[in-house]
């Protein structure tokens, strides 16, 4: 296992970071592309009542700030000059906390509906 991960930041530092991220990236909008139809389409039906209840005011703000970052980061991670910098860690830790929040905030969406 640990011969795997080496070989792994192996091909990972010898790589620009635009080449290794842009599989990712096609992945990850495939993703959200498939997560906007089916949430439109779930939420369709019962918009008047999803609209009054704060918990998906909170989820929809949190994933609108959740998308801005991920938009945000991808871009100046795209940058050769940026990368290597100090704030990858914060950014990733506040990205994975919008997330999360909006993963937690669909759920007690869910419940209390």
């Amino acid at each position: 296992m640990q011969h795997a991960v080496q070989e792994l930041e192996e091909l990972l530092t010898e790589r620009p970071v635009a080449e290794v991220a842009r599989p990712a990236i096609r992945a990850m909008s495939v993703g959200i592309t498939l997560s906007l139809v089916t949430g439109f389409l779930l939420l369709t039906p019962r918009v008047a009542g999803a609209i009054e209840n704060e918990f998906f005011i909170l989820k929809m703000a949190l994933l609108g700030g959740a998308a801005v970052m991920q938009a945000v980061t991808q871009r100046a991670v795209s940058r050769p000059n940026l990368s290597g910098r100090r704030w990858q860690p914060w950014a990733a830790g506040v990205s994975l906390m919008l997330w999360l929040g909006v993963v937690l905030a669909g759920c007690a969406f869910i419940l209390i509906e």
